[in-house]
């Protein structure tokens, strides 16, 4: 969330640019390049997730509230050293393409793409993300991993396209849509929290056992009450816990 702040604080400087879009390509691409040479650099290795070195990584990961507090620290202090370095100028790239977009027309159903180019970009970033998932060897893998944060661009384009048609063909579950978005912060820190007790304090050894299938279940039952949880929120006319906290804050601090 940092990480958005802060590249919101700096999108506002192309609010009125005519250079946007290619400081958004640029934004966008150049951080990926790098990181693709650092997954050279550095290298991970390679662990099956049925050896015995794999049981004994998973048997390391905190399991009481220091160890995973120490965990999160130094996530933290990582990301933070990360975000000048590459993630910062990449979610600011996004931002300014975003900003271009709506102001071209397409959050109001005005595509200015054919949609057999877009879908034709759909398959193509589908392929790379496939690419991605079926390379086993390490060094590759990271690579490909990097180079699918350009694949989900197009990905996200056409899963924009998917939700005006709802919108427009099926006006009940694009309410149901904007309700969650009403409480969308609520439910990420929602999320979280359901996954830190769940896979660090009340079944630990799923993290060893779960497969994809398994997580995509999981995540698919969370994302179902989750939004069950935002429509009795928006029936019960009730803000989410934490946009509540965050307009308190807001106003206190424009009173200040």
């Amino acid at each position: 969330m940092l990480n958005y702040a802060l590249s919101g604080l700096l999108a506002l400087m192309w609010l009125e640019s005519k250079q946007r879009l290619f400081a958004a390509g640029l934004l966008t691409v150049l951080p990926v390049g790098l990181l693709v040479v650092l997954s050279y650099l550095v290298r991970e290795p390679a662990i099956d997730r049925t050896s015995v070195e794999y049981a004994i990584v998973m048997d390391t990961l905190p399991l009481t509230y220091n160890e995973l507090l120490n965990q999160n620290m130094g996530n933290f202090t990582m990301m933070i050293l990360l975000i000048p370095i590459a993630t910062l100028w990449n979610t600011l790239g996004l931002m300014l393409l975003g900003m271009e977009l709506y102001e071209r027309g397409w959050f109001t159903q005005k595509i200015l793409l054919a949609r057999k180019w877009l879908w034709a970009a759909w398959w193509a970033s589908f392929c790379v993300s496939l690419l991605f998932w079926l390379v086993k060897e390490s060094v590759m893998g990271q690579v490909l991993e990097t180079v699918n944060w350009l694949a989900a661009i197009p990905m996200a384009l056409c899963y924009l396209v998917l939700i005006q048609a709802i919108y427009k063909n099926i006006p009940t579950l694009s309410g149901v849509l904007a309700i969650v978005g009403r409480y969308s912060l609520t439910l990420y820190l929602t999320q979280t929290v359901i996954g830190i007790v769940f896979f660090h304090f009340v079944f630990p050894d799923s993290r060893l056992s779960f497969t994809r299938v398994d997580y995509f279940l999981f995540f698919l039952i969370l994302t179902l009450g989750q939004v069950i949880l935002a429509i009795l929120l928006d029936r019960a006319k009730q803000s989410g816990p934490a946009e509540y906290i965050l307009k308190r804050c807001v106003g206190y601090l424009s009173r200040a």
